[in-house]
Formats: structure tokens, C-alpha cells, sequence
């Protein structure tokens, strides 16, 4: 006997959350077959999703606040305005207080804008990585 179509769908959502996939991205609906059985679907359904990459194996952003890249975006324009002479000049010394972007708030922001010979942000002025 044939589970119905949205009893399977409520199972496969419940075992894709499982693998730590998040099913709400998957349109189910359009996977599964009302005339298949419960077990064909699932082998299908993971069969197909088995290149998604589960949750907690992605890797997470350093900060969700959305102003730190704004002011991340901002001190890469700023870099490029100033002179080459000084850019090189700051690119060959490493600063003692290196921000990166979780760190780049609004003081910290207007420390490195009005001294950036003093103090460096990672990926915009020196080679370290920003993420």
C-alpha cells in the first residue's frame, strides 16, 4: 500500500533535516511521486541531493551586522583615492592594531580613516586575508 503524497513529503522533510540539510529550499512537492512508495522516494529524493553540502558543514560569514561591509567597501575605495606612494608605503609595514571586519565598527572605523599608517585593516590595506 502507497503512504499519501504529503504523509511522504512530511517524513522526507523530517529525514532531510536529519542529514542537516534545510528542507524548506527543497520544493518536495515537485520530487515526490504520489504513486511511488515511501522507501523509492527517499532513495530518489537523496540520490538527487546528495551534492547539497549540510548546514553546519558550511562555513559561517565573520559577522552578519551588514554596516561592517558597508565600511569594509568604504576603506577599500578609500585605499584606492589615496596616493600610490602611500599606499606601498603603509603595504610594507604591518600595523600594531589590525582590524578585520567583525572588529570594524564605527570608532574603529574613523581610527583607521584618520591614521591609516597607524592602524590596518585585514584585505585592504596589507596581504592578510579579511574573511
Amino acid at each position: 500500500m502507497v503512504m499519501n503524497k504529503n504523509m511522504q513529503i512530511a517524513v522526507i522533510k523530517k529525514a532531510i533535516r536529519g542529514k542537516g540539510i534545510d528542507a524548506d529550499l527543497i520544493d518536495l512537492e515537485a520530487y515526490v511521486d504520489g504513486r511511488l512508495t515511501l522507501e523509492e522516494n527517499m532513495h530518489d529524493i537523496m540520490d538527487s541531493l546528495q551534492f547539497i553540502v549540510p548546514i553546519e558543514n558550511k562555513e559561517k560569514a565573520p559577522t552578519q551586522d551588514v554596516k561592517k561591509y558597508d565600511r569594509y567597501d568604504k576603506a577599500q575605495i578609500l585605499q584606492k583615492l589615496r596616493s600610490i606612494r602611500s599606499q606601498r608605503r603603509d603595504g610594507r609595514y604591518i600595523a600594531r592594531n589590525n582590524f578585520q571586519i567583525q572588529d570594524l565598527n564605527k570608532k574603529n572605523f574613523k581610527r583607521w580613516k584618520k591614521h591609516p599608517n597607524r592602524y590596518d585593516i585585514a584585505g585592504v590595506d596589507n596581504d592578510t586575508p579579511a574573511y
